[in-house]
């Protein structure tokens, strides 16, 4: 008798895959030593900076669900690398605004590119109606998990997320 398939093995192996894919395709772009989630981060404050828009560490915590002390390594590694830099803001010197570097704004353009080519080879195939139907399923697990971690919670069913 066969065992019943689960989701989380399936999502794990695509997030394995994802990781293998991004790796091999950075080689193209001068990006082997960025990490997918730097890329993103880079990719955040693109766009944000495009639109005229302060990014802050909250900001990039909200972006990619991570805890402050995850975001904050996030970033000492990117300012260590010379790819952002933190500028006090006038109204409030505590407030440090996250900006992209000459160097990163060079990189973020490859790293855009080849996201979207990322997109396109993981979603070759699939219709519009497939695409949504993803979408929400992928926003109910989130939610379905959200709703049991919330970060809020001080319990032992919240600490074993961290």
């Amino acid at each position: 008798m066969r065992r019943p398939r689960a989701m989380i093995p399936e999502i794990k192996c695509i997030s394995n895959i994802i990781g293998r894919y991004m790796a091999y395709e950075s080689c193209k772009y001068g990006l082997e030593n960025i990490t997918g989630q730097q890329m993103h981060i880079l990719g955040f404050l693109n766009k944000a900076q495009e639109c005229s828009r302060d990014v802050f560490q909250r900001d990039i915590e909200t972006e990619l669900n991570v805890r402050p002390p995850t975001a904050t390594a996030m970033l000492k590694t990117l300012e260590k690398n010379g790819l952002i830099k933190r500028e006090s803001m006038k109204n409030d010197a505590r407030l440090k605004k996250i900006v992209l570097t000459q160097r990163a704004e060079m990189l973020s353009e490859s790293a855009l590119t080849m996201m979207n080519e990322a997109e396109q080879c993981i979603s070759k195939g699939l219709t519009q109606e497939e695409k949504d139907t993803f979408y929400r399923i992928m926003a109910k697990m989130r939610e379905n998990l959200c709703s049991v971690c919330d970060t809020n919670k001080t319990s032992k069913e919240a600490k074993q997320w961290e």
